[in-house]
């Protein structure tokens, strides 16, 4: 979870509307709220001072927990961690709270790794070719000699 930096808190692979999540309005709303103060202190404070920045960091771990239950123990919610540098991971307890947004978010983590790895293999199956010293790079196996370009 990422306050100000999108139109969502959520990310995975890139922020994730709320409308896709399917998490319980009222979490939604207070995430909302949480990236307006986060809105409002920086642009008011610039790098907001000490204790704001605390007080938004302890709600921002409190709002992960409550989106770790939503979606269950097959989820890990990151979040930053106010007490030291780093990134708090969480984890609901047992069953999600919110069956259609662990269903949604999940469906959204299968499609993020499937068009990984068709970039991956993509990558892979090209060959390049540079004019200027007439010579290719591309997968092992490759004719050097071949002049190939990109699709």
């Amino acid at each position: 979870m990422f306050a100000g930096w999108a139109e969502s808190e959520l990310w995975h692979d890139g922020p994730i509307p709320y409308e896709a999540a399917r998490l319980d309005a009222s979490l939604v709303t207070r995430l909302q709220e949480w990236a307006n103060e986060h809105y409002r202190a920086y642009a008011e404070q610039g790098d907001s001072p000490t204790g704001t920045r605390d007080r938004l960091a302890h709600h921002g771990v409190a709002l992960a927990q409550e989106v770790a239950q939503q979606l269950g123990d097959g989820f890990i919610v990151e979040v930053d961690d106010p007490t030291h540098p780093g990134r708090l991971r969480l984890r609901g307890d047992g069953r999600p709270a919110s069956p259609e947004a662990a269903a949604a978010l999940r469906a959204r983590a299968i499609n993020a790794r499937a068009r990984q790895e068709q970039l991956r293999k993509s990558a892979q199956d090209r060959t390049y070719y540079w004019t200027a010293s007439s010579s290719t790079a591309g997968p092992a196996g490759a004719d050097d000699g071949a002049e190939a370009r990109p699709e």
